[in-house]
């Protein structure tokens, strides 16, 4: 497929497409109502990570919106075939599979794309994925070859010709985003958002990497920002067993918060997760800057996907020492 180029990025250009909306855009009945005015985020470390993981999605208000009988997508970070941080973990994949069937579910998934140039059923197994998702009676889905569908939201005004996603997607009620806590040598970090990468097709990757290569980083991070109205997930969990605090996507400099992060606002969890990587000590250009300058999450805020400020952000924590200096590292 070849695309045409978007015109150059500015901010002005950017608020001007994104004026009034008001929109859910996305293939699955995984919207959910407009967003509160706050944002409740769980962040918790326990004795084993399962422990962690329980508590932090307690504290970010559980699962009741899981209905018995429905269908529920949990979409991991499997972006190649190494071990977290580069992937999710095991541990807590599986918690989250064990608290999504106590819910009664009809149908539990476990679905990605890795890089498009590997094989994702190939990486699930690489990653130690596989087992996890078995041990919980899910089934995994690898989006490679699925039947897809054109999506094109209004507000992705920088994909001027959308992009596909797995068309299975229109049959899930909810998606459970389970993301890591890692720097990206081209992202800068990706963690919530930039999660929604694995569910668009192949082409439209090339061309956000190709925008990357020509239009540099605050373009690129307007589509990435586009790209995540590609789904609605109704909770985002960040799984911090180990992080990235440079390099990544695949590898890099590894450090052990060893917590969970868990909210049902997009950027309220991506704020926090930047937070625990300027606390444990990360990239200059994440460090030394405000999470809400980072241009995704202004990107983010312009289309409405979450708080527009840390006065909107309610964090509650157990067992975190550093609650206090993970507050004043979200400001």
């Amino acid at each position: 497929m070849t695309r045409a180029g978007p015109d150059r990025f500015s901010r002005r250009a950017w608020l001007a497409g994104v004026a009034g909306l008001g929109i859910g855009v996305a293939g699955a009945r995984s919207l959910e109502a407009a967003r509160p005015a706050g944002a409740l985020v769980g962040v918790a470390r326990g004795t084993t990570m399962a422990a962690a993981t329980r508590t932090a999605v307690r504290l970010a208000g559980g699962l009741a919106f899981i209905q018995p009988g429905q269908t529920v997508l949990v979409k991991p970070n499997l972006c190649c075939p190494h071990p977290h941080p580069a992937t999710t973990s095991p541990e807590v994949l599986s918690a989250v599979l064990e608290l999504v069937r106590e819910r009664g579910v009809g149908r539990l998934i476990v679905g990605d794309q890795t890089f498009y140039v590997q094989s994702t059923v190939a990486n699930v197994r690489r990653a130690g994925l596989e087992a996890a998702v078995r041990s919980r009676g899910a089934e995994f889905v690898a989006f490679d070859d699925l039947p897809r569908r054109p999506l094109r939201p209004p507000a992705a005004r920088h994909w001027p010709e959308g992009y596909r996603i797995p068309a299975m997607l229109d049959q899930v009620d909810h998606v459970i985003n389970l993301a890591c806590v890692k720097t990206h040598v081209l992202a800068r970090y990706t963690m919530a958002m930039k999660n929604a990468i694995g569910v668009i097709d192949a082409d439209s990757r090339r061309y956000y990497h190709r925008i990357r290569a020509e239009q540099g980083y605050d373009a690129f991070a307007a589509l990435i920002a586009e790209m995540s109205l590609a789904i609605r997930p109704s909770l985002h969990i960040l799984d911090g067993t180990a992080a990235f605090v440079a390099g990544g996507p695949s590898d890099g400099r590894v450090v052990h918060p060893r917590l969970v992060i868990a909210s049902r606002d997009l950027l309220a969890t991506d704020v926090t997760g930047l937070a625990v990587l300027r606390h444990h000590g990360t990239d200059a250009v994440i460090q030394d800057h405000s999470p809400w300058t980072q241009p995704k999450i202004r990107y983010g805020m312009a289309l409405g996907l979450g708080v527009t400020g840390p006065e909107e952000i309610d964090v509650r924590a157990e067992g975190i020492e550093e609650t206090a200096a993970i507050r004043r590292l979200m400001a």
